[in-house]
């Protein structure tokens, strides 16, 4: 084995060590400083597992949404890094969207996450009626939080934010996965193009996801309205998945030229030029629809001015590719829209 790989694994093995221990210790912390609360609660008569399945439900909630944060910085890093790790990717034959690093990783995380939520609450669950009621007695009360870092706890407790979550790792996991089987490049744009896009969608999706007060609502808390923001979203994975199997190898996340590429007309390409787009779009109305929050829209606002540069970008390479063809193409169909854009 190549002693440059085995530095290489060492130190991605490292780096795991330390995420593990790092997200045990601050969860672990998250929880001790509800100790309070805790023994509030079993002191006015809540059971000890009825605690033990807030405090766990609350904790998985936040591990899925840092796991999905995460996932998709970790997809913004690798295509940066890759060429950094290509000797490391040649010696072991894994690929930067290998499943079993996609998935593995999280999951271990993910997994200690909620066993350091677990234990933290039996331990303090012991404690916690006497301790609660000398805080009482001494008039000790919590510190207030900021409004705009706090948590909302009314939107973490609705399962349909959970629900918003998942089908975006879901989404992104197969997005990656996929993506091994595209064709090669004959001409793409540059990397500080590429960057420029990657880093807005992604800070995008960040502001869209992150369950915070911050600027406040533009839409109440209501289980109908998070469904319809749900159905949005759904419809928007579906589209963009159907495009995406239509594409077939054609497919690039990059503004490319593919060896041998074609222009699809079959599908959602029958009648918009970029369903994927148009998907996406959705995918990201939909959850700001399903959080709520201000900062989903700044975020649905960045994502949209993301994809008219990209879509301004694409169509001009486009028409340089298949000339006459591509034009007849764009006077046949919309851009985004069926009769609007």
């Amino acid at each position: 084995m190549p002693a440059a790989s085995v530095k290489d694994g060492g130190i991605g093995v490292f780096g795991l060590v330390l995420a593990a221990i790092g997200l045990a210790g601050v969860t672990a912390y998250a929880v001790a400083r509800r100790r309070k609360e805790i023994g509030i609660r079993m002191a006015l008569g809540a059971r000890q597992s009825q605690v033990l399945r807030l405090v766990l439900r609350e904790g998985a909630t936040l591990v899925a949404v840092g796991t999905v944060l995460g996932f998709l910085g970790a997809l913004a890093a690798v295509k940066m890094l890759s060429a950094l790790i290509s000797f490391f990717v040649d010696s072991y034959n894994i690929t930067t969207n290998d499943p079993r690093l996609l998935v593995g990783a999280p999951v271990l995380l993910a997994g200690l996450a909620m066993l350091a939520c677990y234990k933290t609450v039996i331990r303090f669950a012991l404690f916690a009626v006497a301790a609660a009621l000398a805080l009482l007695t001494r008039g000790v009360h919590l510190p207030a939080s900021v409004p705009a870092f706090a948590l909302d706890q009314a939107l973490l407790a609705h399962k349909e934010f959970v629900v918003a979550v998942i089908g975006w790792a879901l989404f992104s996991v197969y997005w990656e996965v996929a993506a091994g089987s595209a064709a090669p490049e004959k001409s793409s744009e540059s990397q500080a193009s590429r960057g420029l896009h990657v880093f807005l969608v992604n800070v995008a999706a960040l502001l869209v996801l992150m369950p915070f007060r911050g600027l406040g609502r533009f839409l109440p808390i209501s289980s109908l309205i998070m469904a319809a923001g749900l159905a949005v979203e759904a419809v928007g994975l579906f589209l963009t998945i159907w495009a995406r199997r239509h594409l077939g190898r054609n497919w690039s996340g990059k503004i490319t030229i593919k060896v041998e590429h074609q222009l699809i007309r079959s599908g959602p390409y029958r009648f918009l030029r970029h369903p994927i787009y148009t998907g996406i779009l959705a995918i990201y109305a939909g959850t700001a629809i399903v959080t709520g929050e201000w900062l989903a829209i700044i975020g649905l606002a960045m994502t949209a001015l993301a994809y008219w540069r990209k879509i301004r970008l694409e169509e001009a390479n486009l028409k340089v590719a298949f000339g006459p063809e591509y034009d007849a193409y764009c006077r046949e169909t919309w851009a985004l829209v069926p009769g609007l854009l």
